[in-house]
């Protein structure tokens, strides 16, 4: 009986020990800052790599940025967020400020599936600590609800950058 009661002791302690070692852990979040122009204002943004975001603009076919619209509304130009506060209220005939070009991006998650209006944008840049990186032009779509972090504001895919 003791032989027994030394082994299931060694087997716990091995068990413990492998559960410890080899526990999954939670990848780190990349945060990047953004940087791209709407109405002629720049606008800074802190976006997330989401493995899952896979959107794409249907004219261009370039990968998106989303962003939560209620988390970045405060540093959004006065004339974009008239736009898309209609928008979310339901006149989705309402008019794109003016010099920004309309984009409606299709979109399906497991609760629905919509149109998220977004811009087309001349370029969007990496901030870096030696400057904007341009990555060149693809299109700011928004989302109507807060993606609940208050470390970003924007989702990027795999293949944004």
């Amino acid at each position: 009986p003791l032989l027994l009661l030394a082994l299931s002791g060694a087997c716990c302690a091995a068990v413990e020990l492998g559960l410890r070692i080899f526990t999954r852990r939670e990848a780190p979040t990349k945060t990047a800052g953004l940087e791209l122009e709407l109405c002629g204002q720049p606008v800074r943004l802190r976006a997330a790599l989401d493995t899952g975001c896979h959107l794409h603009d249907p004219v261009t076919c370039l990968p998106v940025l989303v962003v939560s619209y209620p988390d970045a509304k405060a540093r959004l130009p006065d004339a974009v967020n008239t736009f898309l506060d209609q928008w979310f209220a339901g006149a989705t005939g309402a008019d794109p400020p003016p010099g920004t070009r309309l984009r409606l991006v299709p979109c399906g998650t497991a609760a629905e599936k919509s149109l998220l209006p977004g811009f087309a944008v001349q370029g969007i840049g990496l901030i870096t600590e030696n400057g904007v990186l341009g990555l060149g032009r693809s299109a700011v779509v928004f989302a109507p609800r807060s993606f609940g972090s208050t470390a970003y504001e924007a989702l990027y895919g795999n293949d944004f950058m």
